[in-house]
């Protein structure tokens, strides 16, 4: 069957993933191990990607949490956006040139969970612009690996399963994907993931 449209994840793929940078700079900032950050926070993060938290609420929760006064929430979140400014730079031009090549063959979109903040961020920088439609979590109050965001992408692209490719750095995205009979590819590199799209297209 003919590949209508390509998805694919934004951090971690076309820019850098963010997490460790993000954890290890804002556990900085509290003064705590980011092994606490990471195990404090994961109980309210994906709130923040379904939209029920904003990430300045998220980062109040946190320091409740932990007693912390001395840093505000308002000092993590201009860190987190301040991170996130560098991460953007860090897009593969070489991805974004495929992509404009790819267009002529099929829709590209992406699919990606983001919160607020960052997904306005990201807008305000014209990053969702290269693609001809964004599917972000914290709009659709669904998050990957859950099938539901997957099942609602394919509903509003009109495309059955086998005529999507996704495309994600993730194994647990990756295998939903698969699972719903979404042809997938694991990012790795640049090289290895355009051998793999060029073996399904052919």
């Amino acid at each position: 069957m003919t590949t209508k449209y390509i998805a694919f994840d934004i951090g971690g793929v076309l820019v850098d993933n963010i997490e460790d940078e993000i954890e290890k700079t804002l556990s900085g900032l509290i003064g705590i191990e980011p092994e606490k950050f990471r195990r404090i926070g994961g109980r309210y993060k994906n709130q923040t990607s379904i939209g029920n938290l904003t990430l300045s609420d998220y980062y109040n929760t946190i320091l409740e949490e932990l007693g912390i006064y001395s840093t505000t929430p308002k000092e993590l979140l201009d860190a987190h956006l301040e991170v996130h400014k560098r991460i953007l730079a860090s897009k593969d031009e070489r991805l974004t040139s495929l992509i404009s090549i790819l267009k002529l063959k099929c829709g590209i979109v992406s699919l990606s969970n983001i919160q607020y903040e960052i997904m306005e961020a990201t807008r305000n920088c014209g990053l969702y612009d290269i693609f001809d439609k964004n599917f972000l979590s914290w709009e659709m109050k669904k998050m990957k690996p859950n099938s539901d965001i997957y099942i609602e992408m394919l509903k509003e692209l009109h495309a059955v399963p086998n005529e999507v490719i996704f495309i994600d750095d993730l194994n647990i995205n990756i295998g939903t994907a698969r699972r719903l009979g979404i042809p997938s590819i694991r990012y790795k590199n640049y090289e290895n993931m355009k051998l793999e799209l060029e073996a399904l297209l052919s």
